[in-house]
């Protein structure tokens, strides 16, 4: 027994096109019982398509990988011949929402500069008695500090701690030439700064 399968606009048709260039009842597919497929155009005001050709009779010979158009809609005309196939059983369950993954947690990469200039200022500011020395770590210090304050998205804590600790070195430095230049500089001159 032939299926015929009507298509248009209107919403009385087995396939409904929600498309203005689609006519009510635009066209009509159908399978005979030898398995032939043909499409007939229903008088559309703009026609229906065949392999970008337009129909010009009735019941044309439809092969499976032929283009029906009508519109500006293409028909995947052949799927609306197939049998359904039955749903997976887990489409039959109830829909649950995915649920997001959380969002990673955001980390901030060691500080390797910001280490070097700390613990470079705290070795200058434990040897402020040797006036060269001191000199020197003090500087690396300041500029391993300022570099690792001034790194993205890495921690700062002992950055900033090192540029601290190089105001204080250096304020321990000025004290010493401003004793060195009076000329009594002596250790205990610093040991009574501290005491």
């Amino acid at each position: 027994m032939a299926k015929i399968i009507r298509i248009g606009r209107g919403q009385n048709n087995d396939v409904f096109i929600n498309d203005p260039a689609v006519s009510l009842n635009h066209c009509e597919i159908s399978q005979d019982d030898n398995g032939e497929f043909r499409v007939t155009d229903l008088n559309s005001t703009n026609g229906t398509y065949v392999n970008d050709t337009m129909l010009l009779k009735p019941n044309t010979l439809l092969r499976s990988g032929d283009v029906v158009r009508i519109g500006t809609t293409t028909l995947p005309w052949l799927d609306y011949f197939l049998p359904p196939t039955p749903y997976p059983a887990s489409y039959q369950q109830p829909y649950q929402r995915p649920v997001p993954p959380a969002p990673a947690p955001r980390v901030r990469s060691k500080n390797g500069m910001g280490t070097a200039g700390f613990v470079l200022s705290l070795l200058a500011l434990v040897l402020c008695w040797i006036p060269v020395v001191d000199v020197i770590l003090f500087l690396l210090g300041l500029a391993f500090s300022i570099v690792g304050v001034s790194l993205k998205n890495r921690k700062k804590g002992l950055a900033i701690a090192g540029l601290v600790i190089s105001v204080v070195v250096l304020f321990i430095i000025f004290l010493v030439i401003a004793s060195i230049g009076n000329g009594h500089y002596e250790i205990s001159d610093i040991e009574d700064f501290f005491y």
